[in-house]
């Protein structure tokens, strides 16, 4: 078989593409392998003693060998006859449980009778093929056999008890063999002719380019139609097949007459070549390339001649850059609404915000990072703290140092306690130098810069802080233990920050900004110009190269929009990476503004809108420490009855979001409960908005808060 398929892959991989010829004759030889099953039903077979209960079937392989005459009559069916030898020997068997006296013990005892049936024949089979795909066939044939051989090995064998047990002669003496009835000779009564029909698959495939030798794979199952013997005693005994082998053709093939034939192609490629150098289109024809090839197929062979040549046509290059943008509101749910209207209404406004007492470093340094605002000696005389109400929380915290140097100038009792800490797991572990030169970097900014006498800062050095956040093998957190802490003994120093002023609050909080560009080559650029009236207020790296939208939080741009009273035009600006320049028509986006001035004009009823914050908690807790019952207990000195009180709590990102959800409930509440006003409406965020810049660990600090709105409509 593996031969079969070796010479069937090989033919197919030289021949795909040619036809197998099926107009002329052919004879050739054959070889199967048989694999034989005889179907009966006798006990003996005339002649030959037997006390088997009876045959049934038996199994048996062969050879059949022979030659072949076929002629196809179209393309589809052909017609053939064989003349063939073969072998239909087989081993009929039965196996007989008899008891049995042995070793003073009846046993059950087992013979097995065995007919061994050499059975051959000479004959012919006229066939039929029929082709279904390609030159695969299905064929049909009746074989008419001329009995040749017809002979029998027959034995009786004890084969139970294993090498024990010997048969009894006619009269009862032990004749000490395990086997009897060793009988073998001519199959009496044999039938001179055996018949089968047959059905099988093959698929024929040339072995040489002239296609005149030809291999065909045969696969065949025959049903025997005759009986082996002709006897009353052999009621049953027919013999199929299933054969698997391969034939060797030769087809009778007359040299068929050459006809030549000649064609020419001609083949005309073109290019299109664009440049900024060229003003109008130009064409350029190409050389002319000739090339003849001779093939042959059949009896044709065809003589090519192609011509071929490349044009080329130089156009202008054409600048394809297109950009588009529209804006939409988001809420605060981050839903989008289509029209960009947006309401700006300002309240009287108290905004208390606590300080976060801890300056963080990076990895090995003691160099304060240069996202922390420090000014020059000359600055200090104009920084009021005042100024940073319209921050947003981080742009406030980053003035800490200025607010404390601020407060000590003015207070000249305070004094100040730094704590330098480092991670206590990097390389920086139990490096209580750089903790110390940490310190001393703060210490020498309030001393150089805010004046702050040396023997009013007093320096302690520790490598984890005293409460570190946890576990100290997180990334995250070996960030927010590398820092120096700040503390004084005069509550002063660290109170809140309190602003007072006009409040303008957004509604919706976002704009988003929606882009796309066209382009026929890499954009590098593309910029979103915000406009107040001719003024460009604010520039804002768009996302139109990654095509994601952008995102402009208005509430953390209130001093651009502290003024802002008319609406605001915006437009996409794009670049390209041959520096071609385009930016989209400029559209608005609509600002309703209400004022407190305008509201006491119109007589409408106006509100104030305090805002605090609780800080420090620490990390995975909700429990309130002193800091933050300070400015619980202020808070309830503005509540009025007819107060609307709204507590949200919220969390950093680290962590499981439902244990974060909890948290932020927990934090919510216990809060809610401080102020003791059971109207107060209380909710916990966890990781569904996140306040602050997550990636800096003042960001995760400052996001471990419960945010309270005071709204008190005034009469």
């Amino acid at each position: 078989m593996l031969v079969i398929l070796v010479i069937m892959t090989y033919s197919v991989c030289l021949f795909s593409q040619e036809r197998l010829s099926t107009d002329f004759a052919r004879i050739g030889i054959f070889g199967n392998y048989n694999f034989n099953s005889h179907n009966a039903d006798f006990t003996s077979i005339p002649g030959c003693p037997n006390c088997s209960p009876g045959h049934e079937e038996g199994h048996g392989t062969g050879l059949a060998l022979g030659a072949l005459f076929e002629y196809p009559f179209s393309g589809f069916f052909r017609a053939g006859i064989r003349a063939s030898y073969i072998d239909h020997s087989a081993l009929l068997t039965h196996s007989d449980s008899i008891t049995i006296f042995y070793s003073e013990n009846f046993e059950l005892g087992r013979f097995e009778h065995r007919f061994d049936a050499k059975i051959k024949t000479l004959g012919f089979e006229p066939y039929a093929q029929f082709r279904i795909i390609s030159n695969l066939y299905v064929g049909v044939g009746l074989y008419i056999g001329f009995m040749s051989t017809a002979s029998y090995n027959q034995t009786e064998k004890i084969i139970f008890p294993v090498g024990a047990g010997t048969f009894l002669d006619s009269n009862g003496n032990d004749t000490k063999k395990r086997t009897r009835n060793e009988l073998s000779g001519s199959i009496a009564n044999a039938s001179s002719i055996i018949m089968s029909c047959g059905a099988g698959l093959s698929y024929e495939v040339p072995l040489n380019k002239e296609r005149t030798i030809l291999a065909e794979p045969r696969i065949n199952y025959a049903l025997g139609l005759s009986n082996v013997v002709n006897s009353f005693e052999v009621p049953k005994w027919s013999i199929n097949s299933f054969s698997a082998g391969i034939s060797l053709k030769y087809v009778f093939r007359s040299k068929p007459t050459l006809i030549k034939k000649y064609e020419k192609i001609e083949r005309v490629d073109t290019i299109r070549v664009e440049s900024e150098l060229i003003t109008a289109e130009q064409y350029s024809p190409g050389l002319v390339n000739i090339k003849t090839e001779i093939t042959n197929q059949e009896n044709i062979e065809l003589t090519s001649e192609t011509s071929q040549r490349t044009d080329t046509i130089f156009v202008p290059t054409t600048i394809d850059l297109k950009p588009f943008i529209t804006a939409v509101r988001v809420d605060s749910s981050g839903n989008e609404i289509q029209e960009p209207v947006f309401k700006i209404e300002e309240f009287l406004s108290t905004k208390i915000q606590p300080i976060l007492n801890y300056v963080f470093f990076k990895e090995g340094s003691y160099a304060i990072p240069s996202r922390y605002d420090l000014i020059s000696k000359t600055e200090i005389s104009s920084f009021k703290e005042a100024n940073l109400f319209h921050n947003t929380t981080l742009n406030s915290y980053y003035d800490i140092l200025n607010v404390i140097g601020n407060r000590m100038s003015k207070k000249k009792d305070a004094n100040l306690t730094l704590i330098g800490c480092n991670d206590g797991f990097t390389s920086e572990k139990e490096n209580d130098n750089l903790s110390r030169k940490r310190a001393e970097s703060v210490r020498d900014y309030l001393n150089q810069t805010w004046n702050i006498s040396l023997d009013r800062i007093t320096i302690e050095t520790r490598n984890l802080p005293d409460k570190p956040s946890t576990p100290i093998q997180e990334p995250e957190k070996i960030e927010e233990n590398r820092r120096v802490e700040l503390y004084s003994d005069n509550d002063e120093l660290l109170k809140p920050i309190q602003y007072t002023d006009t409040l303008r609050v957004i509604a919706p909080p976002t704009v988003r900004f929606k882009t796309d560009v066209l382009s026929n080559n890499p954009v590098i650029n593309a910029d979103i110009i915000i406009k107040n009236g001719d003024k460009v207020i604010k520039v804002i790296k768009s996302n139109a190269i990654t095509g994601k939208f952008t995102d402009w939080k208005l509430d953390e741009d209130l001093i651009i929009l502290k003024n802002v009273t008319s609406d605001l035009s915006y437009k996409l600006v794009v670049k390209d990476s041959k520096n071609h320049i385009s930016s989209t028509n400029e559209k608005s986006i609509q600002f309703k503004v209400t004022t407190v001035k305008q509201k006491k004009k119109d007589k409408k009823g106006d509100k104030e809108i305090d805002r605090y914050s609780l800080i420090l908690f620490d990390f995975n807790k909700s429990d309130l420490e002193n800091n933050n019952l300070k400015i619980i207990n202020d808070i309830k000195q503005k509540i009025k009855s007819n107060s609307d009180i709204y507590i949200t709590g919220h969390t950093d990102r680290t962590g499981e979001d439902s244990y974060n959800l909890r948290l932020s409930i927990e934090r919510a509440f216990a809060t809610k409960k401080a102020l003791g006003f059971p109207k107060a409406i209380a909710e916990g965020m966890g990781e569904k908005i996140i306040l602050q810049d997550n990636d800096l660990p003042e960001g995760r600090f400052f996001c471990r808060t419960v945010n309270i709105v005071v709204e008190t409509k005034l009469k």
